[in-house]
């Protein structure tokens, strides 16, 4: 697994779910933005996710705007759909709410945007704005945007989304509407790197490996909040290489799979990490360590109050603080033999197999 990857289509992640399930795997995640100067500004209804996101992107999330190069890699691969004609209720002034979508120029040739003006496919919008924002239909922004994540990416920094089978769906589904070659989305590309086909690379990277991830409607702030503690701690942040490769070994596996295999060999990851927990907990309990573990914030307390005034409650203090960093020694001892303590140092996120 690649220790980059390239987020399409916004231009930062709000779905807090999504980031952190990202956070899990990625040293960092790139997202495409107009220019250089551009501050994402991600948003949640809650404000205290809301902050924990934004605090998410401040350390893990980098803009990168689009060279000139792979603009005009995306205007010749453009050019087969956008000098075609769109269906009258495709057109900008046509589009209903829930099928209207922005895209910036600034992030695409400008001979693109004037081509796509000219077909039909996009308009400026009415306010004047540095980003540049024209009105398309939905389905042609993923378009669009699918192109420019693809020109983007890499072997080593992969294009990474939602729901990307229903996004190369609907761009196909477009395609298909106009008589442009659906080939257009998965065309190779002449930089040393294997054109992804239907049940190919692209497919794979995005959709096909087993994974660890929240539940949605239960992932809290201060989830959130352990799992951005844990990146920053270098012991615990060093934890997750080691599981890193055990999901790379999986995923060569997984490459190396055909048909029903792949949904075999994801039972068998999964089944191996549960066995893997259970010794894991029963070391931490052999060990005493779980109940150690719970007096950790008595003992920064108690080291507080200590320090200003209490003579007798800064001996004790520290013979306590000592006992925990054997304890610390301990508990790092039994994690680093288990390469599912990654997911526990942080928290315990829900498998999944996709």
């Amino acid at each position: 697994m690649p220790n980059h990857a390239l987020y399409y289509p916004e231009w930062h992640i709000n779905d807090p779910v999504f980031l952190a399930e990202s956070l899990l795997y990625w040293d960092r995640i790139a997202c495409l933005v107009p220019f250089a100067e551009f501050k994402p500004a991600p948003w949640h209804p809650d404000k205290e996710m809301r902050k924990v996101i934004t605090e998410a992107h401040e350390k893990y999330v980098s803009p990168v705007v689009p060279t000139e190069d792979q603009k005009q890699r995306v205007h010749q691969r453009l050019v087969a759909f956008a000098q075609t004609n769109p269906p009258d209720w495709w057109r900008p002034a046509n589009l209903t709410l829930e099928h209207r979508q922005s895209i910036s120029a600034h992030k695409f040739a400008p001979e693109s945007i004037e081509l796509l003006r000219k077909s039909g496919w996009a308009a400026p919008t009415t306010e004047t704005d540095r980003l540049g924002l024209h009105v398309v239909g939905d389905s042609t922004a993923d378009l669009l945007v699918f192109l420019l994540a693809d020109e983007c990416s890499s072997p080593t920094m992969p294009p990474i989304t939602e729901d990307p089978e229903a996004f190369l769906a609907n761009c196909n589904s477009l395609l298909a509407e106009v008589g442009a070659p659906t080939g257009l989305t998965r065309e190779p590309r002449d930089r040393g790197q294997a054109a992804p086909t239907e049940q190919g690379e692209l497919a794979f990277l995005l959709a096909r490996i087993p994974h660890f991830g929240f539940e949605k409607e239960r992932l809290e702030v201060r989830t959130f909040r352990s799992l951005l503690k844990a990146r920053n701690d270098p012991d615990i942040d060093q934890l997750r290489h080691t599981f890193r490769k055990k999901v790379d070994e999986n995923v060569e596996r997984l490459r190396r799979a055909t048909g029903g295999e792949q949904e075999l060999i994801g039972k068998e990851f999964q089944s191996e990490f549960e066995a893997n927990r259970v010794r894991f907990q029963r070391d931490l309990k052999r060990c005493g360590l779980g109940a150690i573990a719970s007096k950790e914030g008595a003992v920064a307390i108690l080291v507080g109050i200590a320090a200003g005034t209490l003579t007798l409650g800064l001996g004790l203090a520290f013979g306590l603080a000592g006992g925990l960093l054997a304890h610390r020694l301990k508990r790092r001892e039994v994690f680093e033999k288990h390469w599912s303590s990654w997911v526990f140092s942080t928290t315990t996120p829900k498998f999944s197999f996709l």
